[in-house]
């Protein structure tokens, strides 16, 4: 490949670093469904209900939203809860409930209810009163080297060294 001018060499570093963002946010989005699985799914097993998992739980309810806008020089991904790709069923108490308006849909609130241990007593007491931080673990894992290191091998996947300091 040639590149003739500094636009069309703008424009392949961006193209080039619009995939490395989106790689970026996918080994990340990863690594959260990873510690969701531990945290969350293989702490307790409950035997009055089926979790619902990539269909409609916690583990499915994460996207990645990666923009770019090449021309304009942004590029942009972001990891977010959809609290619509959680199951709401009131009748059976599945991240609502028809006994309470304030408690009828917790969709929006469940991550922060299971993080911080915030579930009521309705159904006694048991694990999923109990705290369950899957985010902490996740952020400590990518201070701790991982982030530095996915970067690494994205730009690597391309042909590019990155040097972090």
């Amino acid at each position: 490949m040639t590149i003739d001018n500094d636009d069309q060499l703008r424009a392949v570093l961006l193209h080039d670093l619009s995939q490395i963002v989106n790689d970026v946010a996918q080994e990340i989005f990863l690594l959260l469904k990873e510690k969701i699985k531990e945290a969350v799914y293989d702490s307790n097993d409950p035997h009055t209900y089926e979790r619902r998992g990539e269909d409609g739980g916690l583990l499915g309810s994460w996207v990645v939203n990666s923009t770019s806008n090449i021309g304009r020089g942004k590029i942009k991904a972001t990891i977010e809860q959809d609290p619509f790709l959680l199951e709401l069923n009131r009748e059976d108490f599945v991240h609502g409930s028809a006994y309470s308006d304030y408690y009828s849909d917790i969709r929006d609130t469940l991550s922060e209810i299971i993080i911080e241990g915030k579930s009521g007593s309705l159904f006694g007491d048991g694990f999923w009163r109990e705290k369950r931080d899957f985010w902490t673990p996740l952020i400590n894992q990518l201070d701790g080297g991982a982030f530095d290191r996915i970067v690494a091998e994205a730009f690597a996947k391309r042909g590019i060294s990155f040097i972090s300091k």
